[in-house]
């Protein structure tokens, strides 16, 4: 039993989520005296207008989603979600296996250490692959 409960205990911190980065603190530079552009603008008496017209990346975005709307699903798409899923269960296939190992040692005889390296190795790389 207190294998068992150190067991769910590692699977549970290797999931736990990392502490977020601090934000970067922001620079900040007197320039020219402390007066900007916008405040030099404003003194000369040049009044700056926005476009009317939407930006060219928000018009492409929306072109885009439409066209993506329309179209019927690929096997490709299916396979993206499908994967998904299972790469967002991945902690309860941990715990799963975990436990199915302490229960029946025998069922993960074959294991040896060779194919644990190889194990190991794809699972980093796919890991390092995946990193954002």
């Amino acid at each position: 039993m207190n294998k068992l409960l150190w067991a769910l205990f590692a699977a549970a911190a290797a999931f736990a989520p990392a502490p977020a980065p601090r934000a970067a603190r922001p620079v900040l530079k007197a320039v020219n005296n402390g007066r900007g552009v916008a405040q030099k603008l404003r003194r000369s008496g040049v009044r700056l207008q926005a476009k009317a017209e939407p930006p060219r990346a928000a018009v492409v975005a929306q072109a885009a989603a439409a066209a993506v709307e329309d179209a019927e699903p690929t096997w490709f798409d299916t396979y993206t979600k499908v994967s998904g899923a299972l790469t967002n269960l991945f902690p309860v296939w941990t715990v799963v296996f975990t436990l199915w190992a302490l229960k029946d040692p025998s069922a993960f005889a074959w294991l040896t250490t060779k194919y644990f390296t190889a194990g190991l190795a794809i699972l980093m790389l796919r890991m390092g692959i995946t990193l954002a």
